[in-house]
């Protein structure tokens, strides 16, 4: 369910706040820690504050729910009212209004960006001649160490990673393919790159509970 209102996170060394609004906060939440984590967060001052003193330095937490019609007004309220627009208090750099119309801008150029790039979707017999292509092809082992040296150290987005997950969703394996996965992995130790992404997700996964939890 998609919560609307105002929130701030927090350093919670010298209690400087970033404050902001949204129709959906723990999906705002959600999207400021991972452009935080990856550090290309748009607010150069809250991301470099956020390398300095480390992601355990900052909390996130809701200031009031309100309707989405009042978002504007009554983040410029707690702006001024805690005065994070000075940086000896805070970490915001514009006012609501300004920041709303600035995001809208960018959202518009992202879109018609994706637009332009997005490939036309493959027809069915399209599809059908790529399979027939492929079917029975095995990779020499120089083949294959080189897909593995490519894929070294690469960590997938969260985008990618939910893309995966539902273009998997209700499949069902044959006892012949469980089999051959588990005479694959037999001996298999695990690379550092797939330990990151474990450990990742794992931080993700309870990032997020706290989050619903502090909006709850």
């Amino acid at each position: 369910m998609s919560i609307s209102g105002i929130y701030a996170i927090r350093n919670v060394g010298d209690s400087k706040l970033y404050i902001g609004s949204s129709n959906n906060l723990p999906v705002r939440w959600r999207a400021h820690r991972n452009e935080l984590r990856r550090d290309c967060h748009r607010n150069k001052y809250l991301q470099n504050a956020w390398n300095k003193y480390g992601e355990v330095s900052f909390e996130f937490y809701v200031l009031e729910r309100c309707d989405e019609s009042a978002l504007l007004a009554r983040e410029d309220y707690y702006l001024a009212a805690h005065k994070t627009l000075d940086e000896k208090y805070g970490y915001n750099l514009v006012e609501a209004e300004r920041h709303v119309v600035s995001q809208r801008a960018r959202e518009n150029i992202r879109k018609s960006a994706r637009s332009r790039r997005k490939p036309p979707p493959f027809s069915a017999e399209h599809r059908k001649h790529i399979g027939d292509t492929w079917r029975g092809k095995s990779f020499s082992d120089e083949h294959k160490r080189k897909m593995s040296e490519a894929a070294k150290g690469k960590i997938m987005s969260d985008e990618a990673c939910a893309h995966m997950s539902e273009a998997h969703k209700g499949e069902i394996h044959s006892p012949e393919h469980k089999r051959k996965i588990s005479e694959i992995m037999k001996g298999k130790k695990l690379g550092e790159a797939h330990r990151k992404n474990t450990r990742a997700g794992i931080l993700r996964w309870w990032a997020d509970r706290k989050a619903k939890e502090a909006v709850a």
